[in-house]
């Protein structure tokens, strides 16, 4: 409550009524202060039963030295004589009432002063009459203020994004006091140009006049893609690499058929090697090639790389062979094929989301490298579980060309690490899975015909082949199928298991 105290006490003491808007600061100021004290008085209810009383006896004795409240707060009989936590809110609503009161006053009066600056201003009057008229909704305005020497200069903005603009649509002159704000006190507007669709609609004060080899509306056009364009011109030149890179592409000097690689420094001490530069394609798969549309525009260069770390060094590669290196790249060991270590780089961007897709999911790991270790087992096939409702389990059933579903995949569709990302990354999650392949039933022994009884090898030569059955060779996760488990249709109908 002290420091609430001292702001009071601080707001006052610095109240200047004949600085411009101070009146009204001051009881906004004191306003936010009131609801802050009042709040502690509902919060101390119970423990401070007199806070509300002292709490308004405070604000009266710092209140009375400003002149709007002399005539009821600088009265210490009545203050002294409100003893009771009602009559304490009450004259803290009546402090309320008047600050709104101020408030209103000064807001009004604002308003009155902005409006008579917008509406006697040289542009902004003109303006707001053509506005009011029948104007294209594609309409935007440039603006233009006087600088020292009296040149003419186009008024642009920064944004959020790091563009700077120049165009200002019709809506941007609809607020007074926005207006009142972005421009009473700075460098006076004296012109301003009205286009749309490519053609003048409308000049009002100063602006840059026609030439004799150029229109006016070109001579426009051309200063404001100047200005526009002159955080990507300075983003260009500090980049000596995307620089080449541009002036290559403006005189169409890199090819139809190459493709480059960038590289920037990949800010681990401890990997000195350039790492690749990855973009998002539309499809929203990572890419490391880049051609030579995206090197002409610089905007759109400013925009891909204004925000990522500088480009050290770029590969151009046409028609398989390396055409040319700039700046830093990663080097061969000694013999390698440098075409080969950059290869590899642009490969390792392509094959990365499926990797980690793989290494996320144990099951489809194991499977992935069960497919690859054991040839044996590749012409198993998989039968794979996921969670449905309620926790339990059921398999995962795979669309076939015909419409009805499978619910078993050959292993060998596990040995490709981009084909299972393909083929699972939009199924549910899978949390287990039987590998089933062939097995011999156990050996029995089979008794020896009459006649042959006493002959050596009786009962031997009776010995059929063993009987090839299905049966589970491996499995992970949950799964209700295990290891060396019979996999017939009998053990799935045991199980509960829908095929």
């Amino acid at each position: 409550m002290d420091k609430i105290l001292a702001r009071v006490e601080k707001v006052v003491a610095a109240y200047n009524p004949r600085r411009a808007g101070g009146r009204l600061k001051t009881a906004r100021v004191l306003q936010a202060a009131l609801g802050d004290c009042r709040k502690h008085i509902r919060e101390n209810l119970e423990s401070d039963r007199g806070c509300a009383q002292r709490v308004s006896r405070t604000l009266d004795e710092l209140l009375a030295a400003l002149p709007e409240f002399q005539h009821f707060c600088g009265d210490k009989q009545a203050m002294n004589a409100r003893h009771t936590r009602r009559q304490a809110e009450e004259h803290l609503d009546e402090i309320e009432d008047l600050l709104k009161r101020i408030i209103s006053e000064e807001d009004s009066a604002k308003r009155e002063t902005v409006a008579q600056w917008v509406n006697t201003h040289p542009v902004f009057g003109e303006l707001r009459k053509l506005i009011s008229g029948s104007l294209p909704k594609e309409t935007y305005v440039l603006l233009f203020c006087r600088v020292s020497g009296g040149d003419l200069q186009l008024l642009s903005r920064s944004g959020e994004d790091g563009f700077v603009y120049t165009r200002f649509r019709l809506n941007d002159f609809a607020n007074d006091l926005k207006l009142h704000k972005m421009y009473h006190g700075k460098a006076p507007v004296s012109g301003a140009a009205l286009i749309a669709h490519k053609e003048l609609v409308a000049v009002i004060g100063a602006v840059p006049p026609p030439q004799e080899d150029m229109d006016q509306l070109k001579i426009l056009l051309s200063l404001s893609r100047d200005v526009a364009g002159r955080p990507a011109a300075e983003f260009i030149e500090s980049s000596e690499i995307l620089k080449v890179l541009h002036e290559r592409s403006s005189r169409r000097a890199l090819g139809k058929d190459a493709h480059v690689l960038l590289f920037q420094d990949s800010g681990n001490p401890d990997k000195p090697q350039p790492e690749i530069v990855t973009r998002i394609c539309r499809d929203g798969k990572p890419a490391s090639r880049f051609f030579a549309p995206d090197f002409a525009v610089k905007h759109n260069l400013f925009e891909t790389f204004r925000q990522r770390s500088p480009v050290v060094g770029a590969a151009i590669i046409c028609q398989g062979k390396l055409a040319d290196v700039l700046g830093r790249v990663p080097q061969a060991d000694a013999g390698g094929s440098q075409l080969d270590v950059l290869i590899q780089c642009s490969r390792g961007v392509m094959a990365r989301p499926a990797l980690d897709f793989l290494l996320d999911n144990e099951i489809l790991k194991a499977l992935h490298d069960m497919s690859n270790q054991e040839p044996l087992a590749r012409d198993a096939q998989v039968i794979l579980f996921i969670r449905t409702e309620g926790s339990s389990l059921s398999t995962l059933k795979f669309k076939t060309s015909d419409g009805t579903g499978r619910s078993r995949t050959a292993l060998s569709n596990f040995q490709s690490v981009r084909a299972v990302h393909e083929q699972f990354s939009q199924l549910p999650p899978v949390v287990g899975a039987s590998v089933i392949g062939e097995g011999k039933a156990p050996k029995k022994q089979v008794p020896a015909l009459d006649s042959e009884k006493g002959k050596p090898g009786a009962g031997r030569q009776r010995q059929p082949a063993p009987a090839v059955k299905p049966v589970v060779i491996a499995a992970f996760g949950k799964t209700p199928l295990k290891v060396n488990l019979l996999a017939t249709e009998e053990t799935f109908r045991r199980l509960g298991i829908e095929l």
